[in-house]
């Protein structure tokens, strides 16, 4: 009965406990290539899996991510991502490269996360770098012949002003 009663217990504690598991570089790396992708701010042209393999390959311990300015939404903007083969600590510097002494580094131990944050601070960064002289200071007119592109060769009835 005593053996019994040591297996229900494991088995019970393993049920309402998350057993730990251990975090290796590519679980990290994947976690963050997901997070990018799924916020557009990798090019959509390759998997997550084609992304791996092109960090993983690089020779030195610090890999590096180029973030995808196609569209101009985001400024150009690299992520060194590193971590020490003998712990956990997964950290990620976002280095502006358009001011590259504004660098960021985001790193965690253990079961933390650190991938909303650096998502918010590239969200932030691209925020930060609209020109506000490309806003618009007056709205076009939305009366009269002027009003729309083409609207001038409209068949529509034009207002008369009353009598």
């Amino acid at each position: 009965m005593k053996k019994f009663d040591l297996i229900y217990e494991q088995i019970s504690s393993d049920l309402h406990e998350r057993a730990y598991v251990q975090s290796t570089f590519e679980d990290n790396l994947r976690a963050l290539i997901k997070v990018l992708l799924d916020n557009d701010l990798l090019s959509q042209n390759k998997q997550s899996e084609d992304y791996i393999r092109l960090v993983l390959a690089q020779p030195n311990n610090v890999k590096e991510i180029t973030l995808d300015t196609k569209e101009q939404s985001l400024p150009a903007m690299k992520l060194k991502v590193k971590q020490d083969t003998d712990s956990e600590s997964f950290s990620v510097i976002a280095i502006n490269l358009e001011k590259p002494d504004e660098q960021k580094e985001f790193s965690n131990s253990m079961l933390e996360t650190i991938f909303d944050d650096v998502i918010n601070y590239v969200k932030t960064v691209s925020l930060q770098g609209l020109a506000p002289e490309a806003a618009v200071d007056e709205l076009p007119p939305t009366d009269g012949g002027d009003a729309q592109p083409g609207a001038e060769q409209s068949a529509l009835p034009k207002s008369q002003p009353p009598a």
